[in-house]
């Protein structure tokens, strides 16, 4: 399946945007490990359905929204020329990686080893990279 024109990352929380309304690099952390790389969950935009997964979605041991702070959109074409960029070199990447719960769900994903310059270098790209923030609303 193609990528779609953009990807959400769910900002769980309101202190993960400036006073000015603008996503920090807190909202993009690699939270899970696996053999050779750290993940960040994201989902695809393939359709509307991919926003409403995110603003449904619940923490797993409460009945609280996840994403409060509402979910940041960025262009998948930046996410690519990001991932091949001299300065990156090779150590970001992106998947697919559907869930039971979740057909839209996939991952960006950085090298294992990488110190932590290197990876907070990596979440300032994607933080400069977002093009909109799509608020959660109240129902």
């Amino acid at each position: 399946m193609p990528y779609p024109k953009e990807l959400i990352r769910g900002i769980s929380n309101q202190d993960f945007l400036d006073e000015a309304g603008t996503v920090q690099i807190d909202a993009f952390n690699f939270d899970n490990e696996r053999e050779d790389y750290k993940e960040m969950s994201i989902n695809w935009y393939d359709d509307e359905g991919a926003l409403h997964q995110i603003f449904q979605q619940k923490k797993s041991e409460s009945d609280e929204f996840q994403f409060k702070g509402g979910a940041a959109i960025i262009p998948s074409n930046k996410l690519k020329q990001l991932c091949i960029s001299t300065t990156v070199n090779g150590d970001l990447c992106y998947e697919r990686s559907q869930l039971p719960t979740n057909s839209y769900h996939g991952n960006i994903l950085c090298t294992r080893s990488l110190n932590r310059k290197r990876v907070a270098m990596l979440r300032s790209g994607l933080a400069l990279m977002v093009t909109r923030i799509e608020k959660r609303h109240e129902s």
